[in-house]
């Protein structure tokens, strides 16, 4: 299989007629492109991009490394947070499925099934004026600004930072599709980030 796809699956039975997706992903052992690097310590990354390094930062998805986060969950709240206050209030994921990150990850502009693993994370609270390439949807009573992919100039460096947990949860082949998808656009002319995030404000997202 040349790419991954989603595929339509039909069953029939006589006049009865239902549909289910299915994601089928290339079995590639997982690389990292020249001139990438992965990390899951703020401070080599922060190192990194002092040096004009492009850095792909995906620490562990707890509430101690993304201290200014909520519990991402794959379903939405019961009944609401007004009636059970206790609930994080994520009620999944937004993005552009034209956006190239997504080339080997096939998607459409909200989380479906494919997205189960990732949905697991933690939705980052981001400043207003951060657009991240994958929005976590926060309940109507809150309604936080969220991301749980971001892409950003850091000084002369340029970052990828994902809060979903990817490098713990690689024996998903939906994870390792994913990962594979974004190194692959890190390693890419496409990677041109325009949007800047400051040492200070890494700092303050991540630990």
């Amino acid at each position: 299989m040349p790419t991954s796809q989603r595929l339509n699956v039909t069953l029939s039975i006589g006049e009865a007629v239902n549909s289910y997706p299915v994601w089928v992903y290339k079995d590639t052992q997982l690389s990292c492109p020249d001139g990438v690097m992965i990390t899951q310590s703020v401070q080599e990354a922060l190192s990194a991009l002092k040096s004009g390094g492009c850095v792909f930062l995906t620490p562990h998805a707890n509430e101690i490394h993304f201290p200014q986060s909520i519990q991402a969950q794959f379903t939405t709240d019961f009944w609401s947070v007004g009636t059970f206050a206790g609930q994080s209030g994520f009620m999944g994921c937004m993005m552009d499925p034209e956006h190239p990150v997504f080339r080997d990850f096939p998607t459409e502009f909200h989380s479906n099934w494919q997205w189960w693993p990732m949905c697991r994370g933690r939705a980052v609270i981001l400043p207003d004026d951060i657009q991240p390439i994958i929005t976590g949807l926060d309940c109507y009573a809150r309604m936080r600004h969220m991301g749980m992919l971001v892409e950003a100039r850091v000084g002369k460096g340029k970052l990828m930072l994902s809060s979903m947990g990817l490098l713990e949860t690689q024996e998903y082949p939906e994870v390792r599709a994913m990962t594979r998808s974004i190194l692959n656009y890190m390693g890419s002319g496409e990677f041109i980030p325009d949007q800047v995030l400051s040492d200070k404000t890494i700092s303050e997202l991540v630990r």
